[in-house]
């Protein structure tokens, strides 16, 4: 063992060039995921210790309805209580002077909170017992940005439903705060003494009935098993136990799944990366035959001279991790203010054991599984092949050859599952990926087979031999650009198509305002005030609670899949399905923003059992089908429906949804709210008919539909930015691999650029001759990532989000032109640099 670590160290002090360009291309490769995991990590960490400050209690219960004495009695049996705290959530209109907007209200009582700090903008910290002050008047918390858009100040007053109360401070740090998604209203904060006298709790109201809990406990491991079993002994679903990290993860949900798509997108460069590398081991191998030819001279079995080879390989990625995790450390800071906007908490970048390990072993297992295929024709081969033939793997590869990338292509599909969390989203995008390079592959082969065609000049003869007689380098190169400008259409290409979709949806009209907590007696009068206004009111629906009981006979359980590390994004969102109540409507027909997707409209008659719609997705998280019988609890009182049809909804139109529609004559008695849009109005209009809204109706909220656009487009944008700079790094990855392939080749075939200068090519005419197959390489690679970006986007738009698909030209053409300047930048500077000098110096340096 130490003849081969002595001779490893003389072949890598013989060879550093080559040892620093494979580092540098393992070191990149592997730099955005384990960054990435590496973040992920610190996240989980910080949120599991701020977790108890995001609930403000150990054990959180809530209900979209009020939770009954008995069921409270029954709860607390179940705990051993320190301190409890009660308080109501819901969303209202806050109005000052001639100026509203909707609000998230928190009522809360004299405990309040259990955990965490409220910090106030008068320097006041607000712990545990201290909301106590809130009761003695009326007067209210509220963030800042609500005295921006009301044009208030400390000290002035604010109307909430029909009570007025005084702007005692301003709440400068929350730490319940959770993800801003949610926070599409700021909040307002007071005392939950006074909530009776503003009139907003009334039957039918949205709101969220929460008890708060701290408790006597072992170890916080206790909570997460405490509030599972309380789930299984609780079927109801409108029931909701959370403990700490349930909300702390609940809180990040978004980001998460921003995290996986950042992921996938920096496997995309560890992909290219992998590419570059096979295209060094192959050189590596080549420029070893010598060694191999004499380590079987002197009787070194094939599996013994394939496992020295393997073993200076895997010493080099291990090398690799001590460049990767002091990168990663300089790229934490960089992710975390990418993402700061979206962060409930500020996190500490750190790097864990587990992402020591998982950079380890990349580092070590990748370019064995790379080298391993690379390995194979070199067994078929005779000694005397081996010492005279260079170009190794230019021939066919048989079925054989070609296993021997599955267990590369497994590792690939393990990293997919390990950061989307998702089964069906890495099988698509390991699927999506091979046949992308597939495809650029064998038409650019194609292309580059039609060349001679183009023309009789010798250049482009000479462009067309040299390509075609290293079809790995012109392979390596072509999906090195190729993928990298993929990546520069394709993101741009999806949020240009979202932004369009969520401004102006195809076949709606986006309204002004959406109207909802309309009570029974109040839906008349609004609509004739609406109409005294000038202003239809339109989608009027009703919103009636409900719970399921039974799918066809067999009760329905709730928590689905039990919760796990491992457990994927589509199990999540099941057991959130599954875990919750719903909200049934009545429609004699489709709206405007639905298409009937399969089954058929309902019939008009009213028989025994009612006709019921389900949303296609929600049906197929539930396992629901047409003809499914479902039985169900409203308000106290069975009633059976059966899946006649389902549908299409596009929930971006904001016109009044739902996942579960009945016939109309089964619930006309049962109790109900109602919701409903005002179609779009300018600006003047708007806001002095919301102003009169709240002035008339107080309890009725309001959604300014253009604002909570705005939000969730700014929102989106951060995210967008956030997966353009991972998108960048992968074009990097792949600039670099170009580079790589371009000056390692150039100098290989320094004898061949010196013999047209020996036959009298003037230096300009080789440099030109390697400016052309620069530029022919580079004009077909960024096509073909071109139309793959928007092929891709197209899909992702139709399929996925199922919204029009509508190009982007300029972010087509920034796409292309990057990197196409790029590489044809790059190519002439190392032409220039490789074609200078005479043929004698040139001669005595073409080697590597």
């Amino acid at each position: 063992m130490s003849f081969f670590f002595r001779w490893i160290g003389r072949e890598v002090q013989n060879d550093r060039a080559w040892v620093a360009i494979f580092l540098a291309s393992l070191s990149l490769g592997l730099f955005g995921f384990v960054g990435l995991e590496s973040f992920r990590s610190a996240l989980e960490t910080n949120l599991r210790l701020n977790a108890r400050n995001f609930l403000s209690a150990d054990l959180a219960v809530s209900s979209r309805r009020q939770i009954s004495e008995q069921e409270l009695a029954s709860i607390r049996s179940e705990l051993k209580i320190k301190t409890e705290s009660h308080l109501t959530e819901f969303f209202s209109m806050a109005a000052s002077g001639e100026s509203s907007r909707l609000v998230q209200v928190k009522a809360i009582d004299a405990n309040y909170p259990l955990y965490g700090t409220l910090k106030l903008g008068s320097g006041r910290e607000i712990t545990k017992g201290g909301s106590g002050i809130l009761s003695a008047a009326p007067v209210a918390w509220v963030y800042p940005e609500l005295m921006t858009q009301l044009g208030v100040k400390v000290g002035d007053e604010i109307k909430i439903g029909n009570l007025a109360f005084r702007v005692d401070d301003t709440i400068v740090d929350d730490s319940t705060q959770t993800f801003r998604l949610a926070g599409l209203a700021p909040k307002v904060y007071f005392s939950s003494a006074h909530l009776a006298a503003t009139g907003l709790i009334g039957f039918g109201t949205t709101s969220s009935d929460v008890h708060l809990f701290e408790l006597e406990i072992g170890s916080d491991a206790e909570l997460e098993p405490l509030a599972k079993a309380l789930e299984k002994k609780f079927q109801d679903p409108n029931l909701q136990f959370a403990s700490p990290y349930d909300r702390a993860q609940d809180s990040v949900r978004a980001l998460e799944y921003l995290l996986d798509y950042l992921g996938l997108v920096s496997l995309v460069g560890m992909a290219l990366a992998m590419v570059g590398l096979g295209y060094l081991i192959q050189l590596f191998l080549s420029r070893r035959l010598g060694t191999w030819s004499l380590l079987k001279t002197l009787g070194l079995t094939h599996s013994r001279a394939v496992n020295f080879l393997l073993l200076e390989l895997a010493l080099l990625g291990v090398l690799a991790t001590v460049i990767v995790l002091p990168l990663s450390l300089l790229l934490l800071p960089a992710l975390g203010s990418l993402l700061a906007e979206l962060l409930p908490i500020s996190v500490e970048m750190t790097l864990n054991a587990r992402t020591v390990f998982l950079s380890m072993g990349l580092s070590l297992v990748l370019p064995i599984l790379i080298a391993w295929p690379l390995l194979s024709p070199l067994k078929r081969l005779n000694l005397k092949q081996i010492l005279l033939d260079r170009e190794l793997w230019t021939g066919s590869w048989n079925p054989q050859d070609l296993l021997r990338w599955v267990p590369a292509l497994l590792v690939f599909f393990a990293l997919s599952v390990w950061v989307s969390h998702s089964w069906k989203i890495a099988s698509t995008f390991l699927g999506a990926l091979l046949v992308s390079a597939a495809l650029v592959l064998l038409i650019s082969r194609t292309l580059l087979a039609r060349l001679p065609s183009l023309g009789s000049r010798w250049t482009l003869k000479q462009v067309h031999r040299r390509l075609t007689r290293a079809p790995l380098r012109f392979g390596v190169v072509v999906l090195a650009l190729a993928f990298g400008t993929m990546l520069l259409v394709l993101l741009p290409q999806i949020r240009a198509g979202l932004r369009q979709e969520l401004m102006s949806p195809a076949s709606a009209r986006l309204p002004s305002l959406f109207l909802f907590d309309i009570q029974e007696e109040q839906i008349g009068p609004v609509r004739e005030f609406l109409a005294a206004k000038g202003a239809e009111a339109e989608n009027v629906s009703p919103l009636i609670r409900a719970r399921i009981l039974t799918v066809n006979g067999k009760n329905y359980e709730r928590g689905g899949v039990e919760k796990s590390e491992m457990q994927s994004r589509e199990e999540e969102a099941e057991a959130r399905f599954r875990n919750r109540g719903i909200n049934l409507t009545v429609r004699p027909q489709l709206s405007a923003s639905e298409e009937l997707v399969a089954g058929q409209p309902f019939s008009g008659q009213v028989g025994e059992i009612a006709e019921l719609s389900l949303e296609k997705k929600y049906a197929e998280r539930l396992g629901l089908a047409i003809g499914d019988v479902l039985n169900f609890d409203i308000q106290g009182v069975e009633m059976q429906g059966k899946v006649v049809n389902l549908r299409s909804v596009k929930w971006n139109t904001f016109q009044p949804n739902f996942f579960i529609a009945f016939q109309p004559g089964f619930l006309d008695d049962a109790p109900k709210t109602w919701l409903l849009s005002v179609p779009p109005m300018s600006e003047e209009k708007k806001d002095p008919l919301q102003n009169e809204l709240v002035a008339k109706f107080s309890n009725v909220s309001i959604v300014d539909v253009t604002r909570v656009v705005e939000k969730i487009l700014e929102l989106s944008q951060q995210m967008s930015g956030a997966l353009t700079a991972m998108a960048a790094l992968s074009v990097l990855v792949g600039l670099f691999v170009l580079a790589t392939v371009l000056s390692t080749e150039a100098r290989t075939r320094l004898i061949e650029w010196n013999l047209y200068k020996v036959l009298g090519a003037r230096q300009s005419q080789v440099l030109l001759l390697f400016l052309i197959e620069s530029l022919i390489v580079t004009l077909i690679s960024v096509t073909l990532g071109a139309l793959l970006g928007v092929l891709i986007s197209f899909g992702l738009m139709f399929f996925v989000f199922e919204v029009a698909f509508i190009p982007a030209f300029g972010a087509i053409a920034i796409g292309v032109l990057f990197p196409a300047i790029l590489s044809v930048l790059l190519g002439f500077l190392l032409g220039r640099r490789l074609t200078q000098g005479d043929s004698a110096s040139l001669l005595a340096e073409g080697r590597l």
